[in-house]
């Protein structure tokens, strides 16, 4: 079996020659026309951006609503919040509070 044929390399200068060559093809756009596309690039973020933001609003106010309004029956008031059925409470470090009987004291 006969390897493929594979194309020759060229040269470095060859390379550049031929660069140069493909890009004296391209037509660029005129300085007018980079500004216009530049305000229209501009205009897009700024709309796109907002719009996000909008979003996030949003959804932000709309999951707070749906939490809250989950929530209501499940409140829990911060004081007198009993943790465990053994009496433990967040709120027993507090000097005005009386540790329940039988558990130790935490710190000094």
């Amino acid at each position: 079996m006969s390897e493929p044929d594979r194309p020759t390399r060229t040269g470095l200068l060859q390379f550049l020659r031929e660069a140069r060559q493909e890009l004296a093809k391209v037509r660029w756009p005129s300085k007018r026309e980079v500004f216009v596309y530049s305000l229209v690039v501009l205009a897009t973020v700024i709309v796109l951006g907002l719009l996000v933001f909008l979003l996030d609003v949003v959804f932000s106010r709309l999951s707070v609503m749906l939490l809250e309004k989950r929530s209501s029956g499940l409140q829990l008031r911060s004081i007198g919040y009993q943790a465990s059925k053994a009496g433990y409470s967040p709120l027993a470090a507090r000097s005005d509070l009386v540790l329940p009987a039988g558990l130790p004291e935490v710190g000094g």
